[in-house]
């Protein structure tokens, strides 16, 4: 049985792509910025879901076994004056039901 290769990546562009495939990559774990994705700014946030589906479409179709990790919260979830971890309960809700109600628009 030939050894599998998997590599984390932050990018799957053409090149990207290509050069997994030429180092026999086949498994890969890419990372989906929540933050980006649930961007405040709809511009933003149009161009960031634009370009994580043309990554992850790119990457399924040279073949790639894709686990995506998705992370980071997105600015207006944290309440004024308060940290991540005191808001948790509210932004773990906001995560099950964003990436539940997304996963079919990335594809993933």
């Amino acid at each position: 049985m030939a050894a599998r290769i998997g590599l984390v990546v932050h990018v799957l562009s053409d090149a990207a792509v290509r050069e997994l495939a030429a180092l026999g990559v086949r498994q890969v774990r890419w990372t989906l910025y929540w933050s980006r994705w649930d961007d405040a700014d709809a511009t933003r946030r149009a161009a960031y879901r634009a370009s994580a589906s043309a990554e992850v479409a790119r990457a399924r179709a040279a073949g790639l076994d894709l686990l995506v990790r998705a992370h980071g919260t997105p600015a207006q979830l944290v309440p004024a004056g308060k940290d991540e971890y005191a808001a948790r309960e509210q932004i773990l809700g906001a995560y099950v039901n964003e990436l539940g109600a997304n996963t079919s628009t990335v594809s993933v």
